[in-house]
């Protein structure tokens, strides 16, 4: 239904963003989600946290597959098969109330909506600039969160956690209209040496230091973000105020990505992803130190904003070392074990020290990303 011959154009970009979106919605909403896990399906904060972990670890083993299917299977196939997944997760979970079988159906539906995602960033990264790709992308990512965060939050309140996930598994059948576009990716000619295989440019020591800067930036990323509508619970706010606040920050945050399609690549990449670290790890302290509405909304909006400004530069940099896109789908790969590893870690670590850990956890995440970021710009020179 939605096509177009231009990969590289506005539109194009546009819609298979909106398709990526929705795949990754399970990240981009995690704290609309785990509220409804504590408050709505009885599941304690750590269990919430655990489940959240196992959602995107399917995210995670997904890209795993995209990675090395990258270059053998059509991107449209890979995604239709992806949507088919999630729809199956999404409505398993609606039927289920145990802990295990709540846990496999989330399993089932990250699974499913890493596959989307994966195929997006597969695709994004065939383009000759891919950070405006990844810059719109995020644009797409926090804006339409912002709205599901909303929307969400009042269906929970109004029809339950079962029409919820109902729903979610709805806009995933919707987004099949999408797919078409994809293909206009696949027929992209890549000139590169088709003997250089997926290993050849994964196992570089560039690449394997920008994945391990991926992984643990997004651990943190996730670590808090999965519990930052907790954060505010903890302090005392009311749901629906946090719900307004998280998706109002939510969708101020695209100038994060708005920002990365404006600067581009002219003051490199180390010294954006230099400053967007630092920024997110003191944002990370001061959630933690919040007395009103406003300044938790300033400290989300900060947050997401820094988040969206800073990954699209790392993964611009791992497109730049394979244009097939399989260093930027095992970098996928990173970003949603990360993901998975951050709620995992802190589940553990609230479960003995309380919410108040998550501040320690997340800026020891960001600082060991910043570490080993660093050499991959240094080795890499002028290439980025």
């Amino acid at each position: 239904m939605f096509s177009s011959n231009k990969p590289e154009s506005f539109y194009s970009l546009s819609l298979i963003s909106l398709l990526g979106t929705l795949g990754a919605s399970a990240l981009m909403v995690m704290p609309i989600l785990v509220y409804s896990y504590v408050d709505f399906a009885g599941f304690t904060e750590s269990d919430a946290g655990l489940i959240a972990s196992t959602n995107l670890f399917g995210i995670a083993v997904s890209a795993i597959i995209v990675t090395f299917g990258v270059r053998r299977w059509p991107l449209r196939t890979m995604s239709l098969w992806g949507l088919v997944i999630l729809i199956v997760g999404d409505f398993a979970t609606a039927s289920t109330s145990e802990l295990a079988y709540f846990q496999v159906a989330r399993f089932i539906s990250g699974l499913g909506g890493g596959t989307v995602f994966a195929t997006v960033m597969a695709a994004i990264a065939r383009l000759s600039f891919a950070e405006k790709g990844y810059g719109i992308f995020m644009v797409f990512q926090f804006g339409v969160s912002a709205i599901l965060i909303v929307l969400l939050e009042m269906l929970l309140i109004g029809w339950g956690i079962t029409t919820l996930f109902y729903v979610l598994g709805g806009l995933a059948a919707m987004s099949m209209l999408l797919l078409p576009v994809l293909s206009h990716y696949d027929d992209i000619k890549v000139q590169q040496d088709s003997s250089k295989i997926d290993w050849v440019a994964i196992l570089s020591l560039p690449a394997i230091l920008s994945i391990l800067a991926v992984l643990l930036f997004e651990a943190g990323n996730s670590a808090l973000w999965v519990y930052f509508e907790r954060v505010g619970a903890d302090i005392g706010f009311a749901s629906e105020k946090l719900a307004a606040a998280l998706g109002a920050s939510t969708f101020l945050a695209i100038l994060g990505g708005f920002a990365v399609m404006v600067i581009g690549t002219r003051f490199g990449r180390f010294i954006p992803v230099t400053i967007g670290i630092v920024l997110i790890s003191l944002t990370a302290y001061f959630v933690f130190s919040v007395d009103t509405l406003f300044e938790y909304g300033l400290a989300s909006f900060l947050f997401q904003a820094s988040w969206a400004f800073t990954l699209p530069f790392i993964q611009g940099a791992q497109a730049e070392m394979d244009r097939l896109g399989s260093v930027a789908v095992a970098g996928q790969f990173a970003t949603m074990l990360g993901a998975s590893l951050g709620p995992f870690v802190a589940a553990f670590g609230i479960s003995g020290g309380g919410i108040g850990m998550l501040s320690f956890i997340v800026i020891a995440f960001y600082l060991s990303s910043c570490v080993v970021v660093g050499p991959v710009f240094r080795m890499l020179g002028k290439r980025i």
